[in-house]
């Protein structure tokens, strides 16, 4: 991470305070700065490579010199960290030998280099740093990169990746523009007139790069994909989310800092003005109400272009921006390595699912020929008729042409109805494939996966491999069987009249620019009418489910106010989506028809001239028809295309990420008859390895064979995690779990957890009957197996009360039940599957006390040679098990049986001797 941090925004006693009270603004790998020197914290050796580059360093070569305001230094290299001030330099001039000194005088233009086995005295060589960092507004321009310090020599290198490698690198002028930031600029150098051409129809044409979020949790990503995209390279969407560390609760600054470096840009971060803002290198990422993030990517004198990743690009007033803005902002700038990044994924990877249909494709591709063939021949027999027939009065030849037509029609109709089949016949079962292999692939994926995204969202995606599916076998087979039409079709016209085929024609980049046009604008209002439609959806579904809390607390009234100002947003937001398509159809039908009065006008005096026939005047106007309407569906195409790249990113979310390893294999052990025998050494564990705490911190422990083993500890102490571990769901950065003296990385997951019955504390059924929900954990189960299994979990005598019994239908995630009801089920199928190892956590947080003593006496008789672990805030629930393991903030803490660890009068006395006063 490479972090420009300007000092003359944030410095001294005030950084400390931001740096306590915003993650983001932490750098990198624990170094802190201090008002009146520099520290490092946590001790570590850092290579140059790793070292932040902001504004009061001093980087030389692989080693550096870092000023503090009272001339301090420290010296570091690969082996040494040393503290010394400017007058016993020389001293240490051994640690830093044959490194490059660089001489920090007011004016670039005198800077020397000296080697460090020369003689330092006193310290006039070394003065503040803020001098030798920041450029003085009289500065020499035209230095050569040759001639500045390295971090200089990496800024210059950051600008002179925009321009092509071909192009000369000879002068810049560096000139310090505002408080906030570095601005670049080529004196001797010019950008190729094809990128000025090129921005210039991106920015007039196009617009600024859009990129709409996934979710409502990934705007920071799709920030970075639109400052990708303006910089000209397609980064991959989910290595950008990847390198976020998304989840669903979004990205900090810090995360997307990471994400960036990672990518290949150079990150200025800090909080700023508007000056600052406007005066930085744009596009940046603009931190926007509190927990949003939009790019900015033109600051003019009263407006300021944004594009929003959940609604589209907008142009609003200062004031606006200045209202929703927070002042933090990152400023980004390409690298060589950011254009070595992979490429997006296109639509060639779904085109892999086509191979196996190439034969009906090529059916469908010759069956399209005859059409177009047969195509040919309806305008060509029309002109004979009224050409020949008619003029010479030929009867038979008048019944031939007419059969002709009668025959090739109905087969043209005939064989769009084959070719319509075989489309719809391949889309089905192309369909079948690609939801088959994505749910497959899903179902694959580690928890890590699910828990860091919405279920809708993952949902979501099912429907987009639909729209890919029909984008490739109708309209994009569509589209390519219509230029073939149109390519056969142009052939005859331009035969008959090239003057009149021009004409024609000529509507071909019109409606083109039209849709180039309009493409973005459209998009822009289709996503703002989407998510304004989504929202007033989304708020008529909290009524309906929460509408016994309305009505008991009498807001029906003010709950209507809210649903219809949102209904009213969306139904404007169409009229005016509306209203704009209509403008574009507007002028798409007077271009139209214009073209088509003159084609008309025109064949009609090359007719009165004796250069075209009525019969080919007939003909010809037949055949634009044929041209212009697949005209018209490939601009439609265009449109559909821009969607469907969201949904193929959308879904290579779910299909490029890794599954989970150690399911099944060869080269895993199958644990036939799991014994229990559990064991962490050293086990350390964090859900991202960018994260600073672990979850679970150097914990040891042995649980034996048929051991009733409990967890307990405050809530967020890593009990849940921990089990998770036990189960393979996670693993451990560092440290090893043992199963039945087997490392779990060794062995085949599935096997082991077909092994284990665990209750959770979100109990999920799915919505059949209660033998439907029980016969998943053993499909084999008899009906005396059920009951038995119900009677120890109490679950029997609320089953008998029902009419249907076990036949009976629990409901959606057995919201039919109460929550005592489905703790006792959970516990019944848990118990039907006999397993070695059982885990319950919070089991019986919803039952009462007497149920609750019941069913722990039915399971230490059931289980009595068997491992269970049991998790609970209820301590009185835990007093007979054979160890009790004490977590605090992921550490073991305590273990031992309950009098061992009341005798003790720590941490777990003090949690029993809590619920006791509760109770009393």
């Amino acid at each position: 991470m490479k972090l420009y941090f300007q000092p003359s925004l944030i410095s001294g006693s005030d950084f400390l305070k931001h740096l306590k009270n915003n993650d983001w603004l932490k750098l990198v790998q624990g170094i802190i700065i201090h008002s009146s020197q520099f520290e490092i914290t946590e001790g570590k050796k850092y290579q140059f490579e790793n070292l932040p580059t902001h504004g009061e360093w001093l980087i030389l070569s692989d080693c550096c010199i870092i000023c503090g305001k009272n001339s301090d230094f420290i010296i570091e290299n690969n082996q040494n960290i040393v503290q010394a001030n400017s007058n016993s330099l020389e001293q240490h001039h051994n640690i830093i030998s044959q490194r490059e000194i660089v001489n920090k005088s007011q004016h670039i233009e005198t800077s020397v280099k000296y080697n460090c086995n020369n003689t330092f005295k006193g310290n006039s060589k070394y003065q503040n740093c803020d001098e030798s960092v920041q450029f003085k507004r009289d500065a020499t321009p035209g230095l050569s990169t040759q001639g500045l310090p390295s971090p200089f020599r990496k800024v210059m290198n950051v600008a002179d990746n925009r321009i092509s490698q071909s192009y000369s690198r000879n002068k810049w002028n560096f000139l310090n523009i505002g408080e906030s930031a570095w601005q670049i600029i080529t004196t001797n150098s010019k950008l190729p007139n094809f990128i000025k051409i090129y921005y210039f129809f991106q920015k007039k044409v196009f617009n600024y790069p859009f990129y709409k979020q996934h979710s409502n949790s990934d705007c920071g990503a799709a920030c970075l994909k639109m400052i990708s995209r303006y910089w000209g390279k397609d980064i991959d969407y989910k290595t950008i989310v990847d390198q976020a560390n998304i989840d669903r609760s979004g990205a900090s600054l810090q995360n997307l800092m990471d994400a960036g470096e990672a990518i290949g840009f150079n990150i200025i971060a800090g909080k700023s003005d508007l000056l600052g803002l406007e005066t930085n290198i744009l596009p940046a990422i603009a931190h926007w109400q509190a927990n949003h993030y939009v790019v900015v990517y033109k600051i003019s004198k009263n407006k300021i272009i944004i594009s929003d990743p959940k609604i589209g690009q907008r142009t609003i007033s200062r004031d606006n921006f200045l209202a929703n803005w927070t002042g933090y902002g990152l400023w980004l700038n390409p690298t060589t390595k950011f254009y070595n990044q992979r490429s997006k994924q296109s639509l060639l990877k779904f085109l892999t699912f086509l191979r196996p249909y190439r034969i009906i494709f090529l059916e469908i591709f010759i069956a399209s020929i005859v059409i177009n063939i047969i195509g040919l021949i309806t305008p060509v027999f029309t002109q004979i008729l009224l050409d020949e027939v008619i003029s010479s009065n030929a009867i038979l030849t008048f019944w031939a042409i007419g059969s002709g037509l009668y025959i090739i029609r109905t087969s043209q109709i005939i064989l769009i109805s084959i070719r319509k089949y075989l489309l719809f016949h391949t889309a089905n079962r192309l369909d079948l494939n690609l939801i088959t292999n994505f749910i497959n692939h899903a179902l694959k994926l580690p928890i890590s996966y699910f828990e860091s995204r919405y279920v809708g969202d993952i949902i979501s995606r099912i429907s987009e491999n639909r729209k890919i599916r029909q984008f490739i076998t109708t309209d994009a087979i569509t589209t390519i069987l219509d230029l073939i039409s149109i390519f056969v079709y142009t052939s005859l016209m331009f035969w008959y009249s090239w003057t009149l085929s021009f004409l024609a024609l000529s509507i071909v980049p019109i409606l083109l620019l039209i849709t180039l046009l309009s493409t973005f604008k459209l998009m822009s209002l289709s996503r703002e009418v989407f998510n304004e439609g989504t929202k007033e959806q989304s708020y008529l579904i909290e009524i309906f489910s929460g509408i016994s809390t309305i009505k008991s607390m009498g807001i029906e009234q003010s709950i209507r106010w809210n649903w219809e100002n949102l209904l009213n947003k969306y139904i404007k937001l169409y009229f005016s989506n509306q209203i704009t398509v209509e403008k574009l159809s507007l002028i798409s039908s007077l271009s139209e028809t214009i073209i088509s009065i003159s084609v008309l006008l025109l064949s009609i005096w090359q007719v009165i001239h004796n250069q075209l026939t009525i019969g080919q005047l007939i003909a010809f106007n037949m055949l634009v028809g044929q041209v212009i309407d697949p005209v018209k569906r490939l601009n439609l195409l265009w449109h559909n295309f821009q969607e469907i790249r969201i949904s193929i990113e959308r879904c290579s979310d779910v299909i490029e990420s890794t599954p989970e390893t150690g399911i099944s294999g060869s080269n895993l052990i199958d644990i036939k008859s799991f014994k229990g025998h559990i064991i962490f050494n050293q086990v350390y564990f964090k859900y991202s390895n960018k994260s600073i705490n672990n979850i679970i911190d150097n914990i040891s422990f042995e649980i034996k064979p048929g051991q009733t083993v409990a967890l307990v500890g405050r809530s967020g102490s890593g009990k849940t995690t921990l089990s998770k571990l036990i189960l393979g769901l996670y693993q451990p950065q560092q440290g090893e779990i043992l199963i039945d003296n087997q490392n779990i990385k060794n062995i085949s997951l599935r096997s082991l957890r077909n092994q284990v019955g665990i209750v959770d504390q979100n109990t999920f059924f799915f919505g059949g009957t209660i033998q439907e929900n029980l016969l998943i954990a053993n499909p084999n189960a008899t009906m005396k197996e059920i009951e038995s299994a119900c009677q120890l979990a109490c679950a029997a005598s609320f089953i008998d009360n029902f009419p249907l019994k076990y036949n009976t239908k629990i409901g959606e995630g057995g919201g039919l039940l109460s929550g005592g009801q489905k703790q006792r089920l959970a516990i019944a199928r848990a118990i039907l599957r006999s397993p070695s190892l059982l885990i319950l956590d919070e089991a019986t947080s919803s039952l009462d006390t007497e149920s609750e003593n019941l069913i722990q006496k039915n399971l230490r008789s059931i289980l009595a040679n068997q491992t269970t672990l049991i998790i609970a805030h209820r301590l009185s629930t835990i007093k007979n098990a054979d160890l009790i393991l004490v977590l605090d903030n992921g550490k073991l803490v305590e273990s031992g049986t309950h009098a061992q660890l009341i005798n003790n009068g720590k941490i777990y006395h003090h949690l029993v001797s809590q619920q006791s006063n509760l109770h009393t």
